[in-house]
């Protein structure tokens, strides 16, 4: 499945996102509205690191994403946040050109299939972790981050 995808076990301490959090009719909509009101730059700023984030929480029965983009950080006042406990994650490293739609088709690969054998997902958000989105040169690479039970 595209140019790499590795899959190992990851656990986490629990950690707080703070972020912004819409439903949008896509994922894909969140981050084009941080970016053009102003609010991915304040939250980079106060945080002091880059809006690398984005938590999944589901989709409403019209199919809107409930989706959230932020920073691992304690709370900043004007931006919502999320509270994972203590976590086990199953983390999937996505790779390669962004116009080949790897994430997109690596999400509807885990719905078609379902995680691996032995493997339940929680109730909590998926997270992605954006390592590298590079529009320009067509390079990405994601960690998309399932807990599980």
């Amino acid at each position: 499945m595209g140019d790499s995808m590795d899959v190992h076990l990851v656990d986490k301490k629990a950690f707080t996102i703070i972020g912004i959090r819409k439903v949008v009719p896509d994922g894909g909509g969140v981050w084009d509205l941080i970016k053009s009101d102003g609010s991915k730059q304040k939250l980079e700023a106060l945080a002091g690191k880059d809006c690398d984030i984005g938590l999944c929480f589901g989709f409403s029965p019209s199919g809107w994403n409930d989706y959230m983009a932020g920073v691992e950080s304690p709370s900043v006042d004007g931006f919502e946040s999320y509270e994972y406990p203590a976590t086990r994650f199953l983390l999937l490293e996505v790779k390669g050109k962004i116009s080949e739609e790897l994430l997109r088709k690596t999400w509807e690969m885990l719905k078609e299939r379902g995680l691996p054998t032995g493997y339940t997902q929680s109730d909590l958000p998926t997270l992605e972790r954006y390592k590298i989105w590079h529009q320009a040169s067509d390079q990405c690479h994601v960690e998309l981050m399932i807990p599980l039970k």
